[in-house]
This record gives C-alpha cells, structure tokens and sequence, in this order.
C-alpha cells in the first residue's frame, strides 16, 4: 500500500474519532439515560459505574431542566471537538506542509494527562473516569506520531526525487522545527 494512503486512512480514522467524540456532547443526558438503563439490571457487576452514572444522570436532568443554557458549554465542546478534527484536514492535504499540525496535536494528546490528573480530583471526577479521560490521549497519540514518521518519510523521498540524492545542501531550506536528529 502507497505510504500516501496509509497516512491518508490513519489520519481520517483520528479524524473520525474526534468528530463521534465532538457529536456524543450534544446528547448527553439522552446517552446518560440510555446507559443508565443498560446498567441498572447490572449495577451488582458494575456498582461504582452505576453510582457514578446515576449521579450525574441526575446532575444533568436537574441542570437541563432549572438552567438549560448551561448545556451551551457542551454544545461549544461538541462544537471545538468537530473544528479539531477539521483543522487536520490541512496534513490530510499537504502532510510535509501541514506537519506542525500533527505535531500540535501530539503535543495536545500529551497535555489531556495532566489536565485530567489535576482538574478531575478538583471537580470530584472518580479516578477510573480521569483514567478514561486520559486514554484519550494515549490513545490518540499513537496514530498522530505514525502519521507525523509518514509524513518525514515522504518528505525524505520528495527530496530525493528532486535532487537524486538523499542529502541535499545545509543551505537549500532552513532547519524544520521539529526534527528527529
């Protein structure tokens, strides 16, 4: 398979994942209840999921229904996480161009493990929710760096298409930022 189209479909995979992540913050109390209704014949398997779920079941049908407008935030949550996913349109186009990208989005992959360790513990977030929080991260890391090595791959062969050599002159292009030397 053409390293192009391996980049292109692992790329739209992490696409995808961050649009369904952005979409499910627009139901959420729906979801919540669906769930909440699959794990209560089941909450003796899973008592601490269900505690957990029927507290903030309750939190969100009380929130929605007192102060509906507090559920914007999620919408703009939905909102930042479908615009993410279109930023990376950009590296999907030009991956030797648009590379930052991918690196900014690894740096941010890198960044929800510390958010999530410091501010679940200040809302009161159980910590196999902060864990779950953070596999998100460590879960999105991964397809970002094989596309980020990809995209330093297909660099190297444009280079050596153009020039017929591997090693081009220290003066034929400024240093990338982010380089693997």
């Amino acid at each position: 398979m053409k390293l192009l189209l391996k980049y292109r479909i692992v790329l739209s995979g992490f696409m995808l994942g961050l649009l369904l992540s952005g979409l499910t913050a627009f139901p959420l109390t729906a979801e919540l209840n669906i769930l909440y209704n699959w794990l209560a014949p089941r909450q003796a398997w899973f008592p601490a999921l269900f505690e957990w779920i029927s507290i903030v079941r309750t939190g969100l049908i009380e929130t929605d229904a007192k102060y509906p407008f507090i559920a914007y935030g999620t919408d703009w949550l939905a909102f930042g996480h479908m615009m993410i996913a279109a930023a990376y349109i950009g590296p999907w186009r030009d991956p030797i161009r648009n590379r930052f990208i991918l690196e900014w989005g690894m740096f941010c992959c890198v960044a929800v493990i510390p958010v999530a360790f410091i501010c679940g513990p200040i809302r009161g977030i159980p910590i196999g929710w902060t864990w779950l929080d953070c596999a998100f991260g460590i879960v999105g890391f991964p397809p970002l760096y094989l596309c980020w090595k990809w995209s330093k791959k297909m660099e190297a062969q444009t280079v050596t298409a153009t020039t017929g050599s591997s090693s081009q002159p220290r003066d034929a292009q400024p240093a990338p930022a982010f380089s693997e030397r």
